[in-house]
């Protein structure tokens, strides 16, 4: 590298520790967003440097503020989840995960073609699903294993990972939840956190919230000729949302109906409209 790119990089780092620092200050948490194959070196290195740098366990009312997001589409997603648990344990800081699929599958496979590389993606959605949801078991023994050596309740300002498992799977889901109940960590430890769409699986994020785990709606705002794009690869990173939102549909039919039919029982008056 030159000397002047040596001193773009210094700026980089300056301005996201400066973000860091007021959002700290604020007490807002920032994650990080994945991008293409051929970016996400660079934002994993950003990460880990803002991760040591704010997540440290030591520090007084430690709690994790910088999330990094790892997607699990990718063949090397598991490697690199492993990878970055260990260097957080010897760097004594809190590894804080946000898990996802993977946005960019159509533009990624197209590049590997045309360039002649091995694609970085996932042969198949089966394989996709497993990586997911084998991280998420990853994880789950991470906070297992760190609960029986040092028999610490588990909370964010002493567990050595956080994860948000964000995704509209429903099974992904429900693993996420059984694993907890077997593992005995409380949904309102604070140290698992579930994410959705706003608008998207609001029947998940709603029996989620109703049963005291941790979750988030998340809205993008823009331009719109910036956000459709983002919301056409959300579509894409998940081949079962249309399918999620028919079955969104069938469970408002038979929720208006209930209502309905509710009505019309407290007030016989009430004829159904032909």
């Amino acid at each position: 590298l030159s000397n002047k790119d040596w001193k773009d990089y210094d700026r980089v780092v300056n301005r996201l520790e400066d973000i860091c620092q007021l959002a700290k200050e604020l007490g807002i948490g920032i994650m990080i967003d994945a991008e293409q194959s051929y970016y996400q070196e660079a934002i994993d290195h950003f990460a880990l440097h803002l991760q040591q740098k704010f997540n440290r366990i030591q520090d007084t009312h430690h709690e994790a503020l910088v999330y990094n997001t790892y997607q699990m589409y990718t063949k090397s997603g598991q490697h690199k989840l492993e990878r970055d648990t260990r260097w957080a344990e010897q760097k004594g800081f809190t590894l804080a995960v946000k898990l996802v699929r993977g946005a960019y599958m159509v533009s990624e496979t197209k590049r590997a073609k045309d360039l002649g590389y091995p694609s970085p993606i996932q042969d198949t959605l089966e394989d996709t699903h497993a990586s997911f949801n084998g991280a998420i078991l990853f994880l789950l023994n991470k906070l297992q294993e760190h609960h029986c050596s040092t028999r610490q309740i588990l909370s964010p300002t002493t567990s050595p990972v956080v994860f948000m498992i964000a995704s509209h799977n429903r099974e992904s889901v429900v693993l996420t939840v059984e694993e907890m109940e077997r593992h005995h960590v409380s949904p309102q430890s604070g140290v698992i956190q579930f994410g959705q769409l706003y608008g998207m699986q609001d029947q998940i994020s709603y029996i989620l919230g109703k049963n005291g785990y941790s979750t988030y709606k998340y809205l993008p705002y823009g331009m719109i000729d910036q956000v459709l794009p983002y919301l056409v690869r959300r579509v894409q990173e998940n081949s079962a949302v249309l399918e999620s939102v028919s079955k969104e549909q069938q469970l408002l039919l038979q929720e208006i109906k209930k209502r309905f039919l509710f009505k019309k029982e407290e007030d016989p008056e009430i004829t159904p409209p032909v």
